[in-house]
């Protein structure tokens, strides 16, 4: 499910309007992707089809669009 980091970045939330901790979902990540608790990857590196970035604003403002991912 798409998500994203509202309020600049202090709030994270599902498009269907849950909110989660910012430590749970990294939890919930490393454990989904397999990866060590000390790593260098961000958000867009590990689920770039689901994470619709950061803003600056409300998480009710957001227009929820799959990003379009370049295969050229």
């Amino acid at each position: 499910m798409l998500f994203g980091l509202f309020d600049d970045g202090n709030k994270c939330y599902f498009q269907d309007g849950e909110r989660v901790s910012y430590t749970k979902l990294w939890m919930a990540i490393r454990e989904y992707y397999n990866l060590p608790i000390r790593h260098n990857r961000t958000l867009a590196e590990v689920c770039q089809d689901l994470f619709v970035g950061t803003h600056s604003y409300k998480y009710s403002q957001h227009k929820w669009e799959r990003k379009q991912l370049n295969n050229a």
